[in-house]
């Protein structure tokens, strides 16, 4: 995310990165850490919308925020870029669950729920307000050894789309890749 956060600084926005240890908690537990961060924010600038760029879970771990009940009106009336969301979830970490090696590299919380979760469990975590604008940026440029659709090496173009309204943005760039592209 340092690369997205030099280029909107060099815009004139005021940036903070909020980093989270993904391999030792769930989402919904990230989410609630983030509603404090959020807090903090919105105190320091009552009424002035927050606005976020996510990657991968961070999109699960912000609509999770989103719908937690002590989460600022800031965040909910701010936009929000989603790069790679895994927002129907991973078919590949369901499919690949049973091999050690990507259980070790995903851990046992938030990676363990995209390996079990499926579309409906996602749902759970909630939708974005109405207020909030939403652009979904997917990539297309994964393998054809997993994936039979367009994809980015980890996620289906199709499992990035959101079940409410939103921006939609396909390049030609991997999960990773997109975050420097």
């Amino acid at each position: 995310m340092k690369c997205i956060d030099c280029a909107l600084e060099s815009c004139g926005f005021d940036v903070h990165i909020w980093d989270y240890p993904s391999r030792s908690k769930y989402i919904e537990e990230h989410a609630c850490d983030l509603v404090v961060f959020l807090q903090q924010l919105a105190c320091c600038s009552p009424g002035r919308p927050i606005h976020f760029v996510t990657h991968s879970i961070g999109a699960l771990i912000l609509r999770s925020a989103l719908n937690q009940p002590d989460c600022p009106y800031e965040a909910k009336i701010g936009k929000a870029v989603l790069i790679a969301p895994p927002n129907q979830g991973a078919s590949l970490a369901r499919r690949m669950r049973d091999v050690g090696l990507v259980r070790w590299a995903l851990g046992k919380y938030s990676g363990w729920e995209l390996m079990y979760f499926d579309p409906c469990n996602i749902a759970l975590f909630g939708e974005f307000p109405c207020s909030m604008p939403v652009l979904v940026i997917a990539g297309q440029k994964g393998s054809s050894l997993f994936f039979r659709e367009l994809n980015d090496g980890y996620l289906t173009v199709e499992e990035t789309r959101l079940n409410t309204p939103y921006y939609f943005l396909s390049l030609p760039f991997t999960h990773g890749d997109l975050l420097y592209s």
